[in-house]
């Protein structure tokens, strides 16, 4: 802490030791033993000046001679030659002082403004103020301003290289800077010696803006610049429609086709063409009134019967294997085989002679023939007679169709009561309905139905036996006719 007031103490001494020595330049006095000075009043300040001489001096005057008046000389004067001096005037010449010595005066300068000298770049202002002794003091000085630089950019050209120029708006001062090989090529101007067109080359000759220099370039040709397109309203239910632009330089003109724009055909009424087979439907065709074209189709349903021969058998059946029967028809060859189901067996008694198999003795086997006289192929079909003897004279029976075949792999049976309860006489001969029943045809895969068949009965208990006669028609789903008649022997 006494360091820093010791400072403070120190600083406060210089500046008023400062201030004195102003103030003491301002006004000062010089007392010369050899000679004498004058007092001189100056303008709006006061200063003190020095006269110095080698001899007396009666005013203000230098020499080295006896001086008369107020006028340098290095001999004797008007005043009086190298002797006594009647003025006020000293010298280092031999001769007295003829006047007498004034004393010492203080002179105050005064100073008057001279002349202002403005700031520039590099040197800072002021204001001259001069005093009437000589003395010139600056004030009011001002800082340098520096340069104010503006910038001028020079575009690199085929022979110069790219620069920046910097010159100061007040002193003028410039310096540059340059990027080294930065040259551009030629710039040219071209003008056209000859003039391209659509469809052919032209050339250009150019002149470079900053050399001077000349060169030759080929321009290609400029192709059609076609406007728009325009439809030619040409399109057909044949062919799409073409559309058109003309090129705006030299009329070329350019045609494509606008894909997807084909008409519709305008076609009249199907016509039967009559020409179904058993193996086709027939067509009918209808055709365009614009360009003729034939549109045919397929009539469904239309397809004609087969025209089948007679079946043939392939297969005998038996009452192990099924039959095979084959029909084909006349007009395109083609060939129905079908099962004719399996063959009645071969009785010797009651045993089958091909089977082997024992059957009870009322069983019977039903045939049923086709309209072309055929056996049918209905698998195989039995008829079951059963009886009851109620009072050794009279007898009821009951009778059963019974159908077996296979379809599609699997075994089916069918068993019909047509016939139930009728009482028999004693030796008596009746006819009598047989019952309505249905057996699945395998050659038409349909149902046949038989309707109002009949039965005659020829009994004769007496002896023990009966013989009755069956028979009957009926017709398929499809069509058609189908017969049987059989008779059978029971004994009793």
């Amino acid at each position: 802490m006494v360091k820093k007031i010791t400072l403070i103490i120190l600083s406060v001494l210089m500046i008023a030791i400062a201030a004195t020595a102003v103030t003491l330049g301002l006004v000062f006095r010089n007392d010369t033993a050899d000679s004498s000075q004058g007092t001189e009043q100056g303008g709006d300040s006061s200063s003190t000046g020095d006269t110095l001489g080698d001899g007396s001096n009666g005013g203000n005057t230098n020499g080295d001679g006896s001086n008369g008046g107020n006028t340098n000389g290095d001999g004797s004067n008007s005043g009086g030659n190298s002797g006594s001096n009647g003025g006020a005037t000293g010298g280092s010449g031999s001769g007295g002082n003829g006047g007498s010595t004034q004393p010492p005066q203080t002179h105050i300068c005064s100073f008057k403004l001279k002349t202002t000298v403005a700031a520039d770049c590099l040197n800072g202002g002021y204001s001259l103020y001069s005093c009437s002794c000589g003395k010139e003091e600056q004030r009011d000085k001002t800082k340098a301003l520096g340069h104010d630089y503006k910038q001028t950019i020079h575009k690199a050209t085929c022979q110069t290289d790219w620069s920046m120029t910097e010159e100061c708006t007040r002193c003028n001062d410039t310096k540059t800077q340059t990027v080294e090989d930065s040259k551009v090529p030629c710039e040219y101007t071209w003008t056209d010696t000859v003039v391209a067109t659509c469809t052919t080359d032209g050339s250009q000759s150019g002149t470079c803006k900053w050399c001077g220099g000349n060169q030759t370039r080929k321009v290609d040709a400029l192709g059609h610049n076609h406007g728009a397109f325009v439809s030619n309203n040409d399109a057909t239910c044949a062919a799409d429609g073409t559309e058109t632009a003309e090129c705006l330089r030299c009329g070329n003109k350019s045609t494509r086709i606008i894909v997807g724009s084909k008409l519709p055909h305008s076609y009249g009424e199907y016509i039967n063409n009559n020409n179904a087979t058993c193996a086709l439907e027939a067509t009918e065709t209808r055709t365009c009134a614009g360009c003729g074209d034939k549109d045919t189709r397929r009539i469904s349903g239309t397809k004609l019967p087969h025209s089948y021969g007679n079946w043939i058998t392939t297969a005998e059946a038996t009452c192990k294997t099924e039959g095979e029967r084959t029909k084909t028809c006349k007009n395109c060859g083609d060939k129905v085989s079908q099962t004719t189901g399996y063959g009645n067996h071969k009785l010797n008694g009651n045993s089958c002679t091909v089977c082997g198999g024992v059957f009870d003795a009322n069983t019977f086997f039903l045939n049923v023939n086709n309209s072309s006289g055929q056996t049918a192929a209905f698998g195989t079909v039995t008829l079951e007679f059963t009886y009851l003897d109620s009072n050794g004279n009279d007898m009821s029976c009951e009778i059963y169709i019974v159908q077996t075949y296979t379809l599609n792999g699997r075994q089916i049976v069918n068993r019909t009561k047509v016939r139930s309860a009728t009482q028999l006489s004693t030796d008596w001969y009746k006819e009598c309905c047989f019952g309505d029943f249905t057996l699945y045809s395998l050659e038409e895969g349909c149902n046949v139905n038989f309707r109002n068949c009949w039965m005659d009965y020829d009994v004769h208990l007496s002896d023990n036996w009966l013989t009755f006669i069956v028979g009957g028609s009926g017709r398929s789903e499809n069509g058609s006719s189908y017969t049987f008649e059989q008779r059978y022997n029971v004994d009793l």
